[in-house]
């Protein structure tokens, strides 16, 4: 069983290597995340981008953290639009 579609919210490039990232070439992927994150520096992430094969959808809420506090319903939403 192969996946048809991933998203990753915020994923911890700084504490973990992603390069085993595999998807089939037909799967969607949709890229999550906070310009104000604490956790995740989202500058690590943009330049995590850049490097990719693959370029996910990305949705970025500058003022977002990185538990989305106070942007609760737009991650609903753009989740919602993602898996719709």
């Amino acid at each position: 069983l192969q996946a048809r579609y991933l998203i990753t919210v915020a994923p911890p490039v700084n504490l973990y290597r992603f390069d085993q990232l595999a998807l089939p070439a037909s799967a969607r992927w949709s890229l999550i995340q906070g310009g104000q994150d604490e956790v995740v520096p989202p500058h690590k992430v943009a330049n995590w981008m850049r490097g990719l094969a693959v370029r996910p959808d990305v949705y970025w809420r500058e003022p977002a953290s990185h538990y989305f506090h106070g942007e609760l319903i737009w991650l609903r939403r753009i989740i919602a639009a993602c898996l719709s």
